[in-house]
């Protein structure tokens, strides 16, 4: 508990703070819901905690403009429909928000992390896009297998 109390004092304290390239303009937190399949045509459902940091951009490349880079650590939970297999995962990831209007199409986000299956555990990687309902296609090392989901999220923070 001491380590999570010492976490966020140093979060308050860094807030604010500007730096060359960005500003840390607040904690956040994303509780979500997701549904989605892999490519064995097995349903699953679940849900997913990510909490992070909002990092607003001061001084965009003029090849790169983003609004927000948000590094966050994520949680979740899945359980498939027609069997008893459940997962757990963690994840480091990095979402990028752009201005919707002058982008041509949304930017693509990734993160890195760990499965944990009934039966393995495996390294796993994934690609999404920050919109309301997140696509997002996650591979698994191990299985060797994809995952497609749509996830809802509700990001809570000072954007």
């Amino acid at each position: 508990m001491r380590r999570y109390i010492k976490l966020l004092l140093f979060i308050g304290i860094i807030s604010g703070q500007d730096y060359d390239y960005g500003r840390l303009r607040s904690p956040y937190i994303s509780p979500g819901f997701q549904i989605g399949t892999n490519f064995d045509k097995q349903y699953f459902w679940g849900i997913q905690l990510s909490g992070g940091l909002i990092i607003q951009s001061l001084n965009p490349n003029e090849h790169i403009d983003f609004d927000f880079i948000c590094p966050a650590i994520c949680y979740g939970y899945r359980k498939y429909f027609k069997s008893k297999k459940r997962e757990n995962y963690y994840d480091f990831q990095i979402t990028a928000f752009t201005d919707i209007m002058d982008a041509p199409f949304p930017p693509i986000n990734f993160g890195i992390g760990r499965i944990q299956s009934d039966d393995y555990n495996s390294l796993r990687i994934k690609v999404y896009t920050p919109i309301l309902f997140c696509p997002v296609l996650d591979f698994e090392f191990e299985t060797r297998k994809f995952n497609f989901s749509l996830i809802s999220v509700a990001p809570i923070g000072n954007y």
